[in-house]
């Protein structure tokens, strides 16, 4: 049976407020997409609000009535990114073997994503800030996240009392070491592809990474 896990639009919560109303909703989704489609063709760095709200449709004080600047709505778009791969992504999981399987699959979808592809080579040192620099915002968040499920589904496959279990430890550290590893990964993946050929062995070898870290060792 899978196990009940939290799914990531509980934690991965947006920087801007959103409105019941869902009009305004509608408005968040067309100013988050034109956000999206504006930074994968100027950069974040070439990109300017007055353009976002061009692209949306919408006014410049709509748009700077949920956004003060364009820092905000760019870590609003990569949280966005992230939690579109998150949402569904647990729903299957039924023990650690399996849960680790997805922290795979969600690393190669987003080591395809456009947006962050897209900014990685348009302006690498603000991508780079905004995921390592400091533990705030989405990677807080995203810790956060992990750190949960690290919880039930050690809880819970203690309970089962079959196959191998995510290991003791401060699930807090657990959770940061994975979400940096596995971002390190994402973005090192073209360095290294000349090294790592193809796809599949590249999601072996973080396989390998992300098990040897977080599974207890099988007994001798």
């Amino acid at each position: 049976m899978p196990f009940d896990l939290p799914r990531a639009s509980s934690v991965l919560h947006f920087d801007a407020p959103k409105r019941r109303n869902s009009s305004n909703r509608d408005v968040d989704a067309l100013i988050l997409d034109a956000g999206r489609e504006e930074f994968i063709r100027k950069g974040i760095r070439g990109t300017s609000m007055s353009s976002v709200a061009r692209a949306a449709g919408v006014s410049r004080p709509t748009l700077y009535s949920r956004y003060k600047n364009i820092d905000l709505l760019s870590g609003d778009v990569l949280r966005n990114e992230y939690v579109t791969v998150l949402e569904a992504a647990f729903e299957q999981v039924d023990s650690p073997e399996a849960f680790i399987d997805q922290i795979v699959l969600i690393a190669d979808k987003l080591r395809q994503n456009q947006f962050i592809n897209s900014v990685a080579q348009s302006d690498p040192d603000v991508l780079h800030h905004f995921l390592f620099e400091h533990l705030v915002g989405t990677q807080r968040r995203l810790v956060d996240y992990l750190k949960r499920l690290i919880v039930a589904v050690r809880d819970q496959a203690n309970v089962e009392r079959t196959g191998r279990k995510i290991r003791e430890g401060d699930p807090e550290v657990l959770a940061t070491f994975v979400v940096v590893t596995v971002q390190s990964a994402i973005l090192s993946a073209p360095a290294v592809s000349y090294i790592v050929t193809g796809a599949q062995a590249w999601r072996n070898e973080l396989h390998r990474l992300v098990s040897g870290y977080l599974l207890e060792c099988d007994a001798p």
